[in-house]
């Protein structure tokens, strides 16, 4: 048995109907979107009638009809399965959620979920790692990716997704990689949509999907044409 996951960085509010349609099509049983705002979480939560929940990371302005309002913006874990467990930990800051002036202003989070099909339990996890330019790495990653990882041991076997900002085969992903699998198919050479991206094209990998030796993940697929990142989408199965 087997659960199809979804994962993207949907860049705010720009590409809302690029990503209803998407999931429309993929109807997922986990869907993890990073960079959601508030008012969004509710309006798909309710559109495709799914469970979950927000985790605020930044207070981000929000711009509607040529007017500008101060929304929370976070990362979003919704589910059509039973969710039989969530939990959240704060590897940076702690949920205040403050104003972004500089993109590691904002809060870092662990969010994981435990859900059930056919009497199966799967641990899917999620983050929006700490942000350095250039396909870089900076001190603040440095710092926060040892913090991350000790969270992450805590919690056993599970899948890990999200946008990491931190290119394949750099200091932080090699960090990870030590611990979990990850399972970008290797011909993939940017996850980052030389469409929609504001810099254009970019030979970045920075979003995964990460596993331990328990889950296998399958079918893996990166879409583009959706948001600033490419959505990743696969099935995974508990071995």
């Amino acid at each position: 048995m087997v659960i199809k996951v979804l994962s993207l960085n949907i860049e705010r509010n720009k590409h809302i109907s690029r990503v209803m349609n998407l999931l429309e099509k993929e109807k997922a049983d986990v869907i993890c979107l990073q960079e959601i705002q508030e008012p969004d979480f509710e309006m798909f939560k309710e559109k495709f009638g799914v469970q979950g929940f927000f985790v605020p990371m930044i207070t981000f302005p929000r711009k509607e009809n040529d007017k500008e309002r101060m929304v929370r913006q976070g990362i979003a874990y919704y589910t059509t399965l039973p969710l039989l467990k969530k939990e959240f930990q704060f590897y940076v800051g702690s949920g205040t959620a403050p104003k972004q002036k500089f993109p590691n202003d904002a809060d870092r989070v662990l969010v994981l979920g435990l859900v059930e099909k056919e009497g199966k339990e799967y641990k899917l996890a999620m983050t929006h790692f700490t942000w350095a330019g250039g396909g870089g790495v900076n001190e603040e990653q440095q710092r926060d990716v040892r913090e991350l990882v000790t969270f992450l041991e805590q919690h056993g076997e599970l899948v890990l997704c999200g946008d990491f900002n931190a290119p394949r085969g750099g200091e932080i992903f090699e960090h990870l990689n030590k611990n979990f699998k990850d399972n970008i198919p290797p011909d993939i050479q940017t996850t980052l949509d030389p469409n929609l991206h504001k810099a254009g094209p970019l030979p970045y990998v920075v979003d995964y999907l990460w596993s331990t030796p328990k889950y296998s993940v399958q079918k893996i697929k990166i879409v583009d044409g959706v948001s600033d990142h490419m959505a990743i989408v696969a099935e995974i199965e508990k071995l």
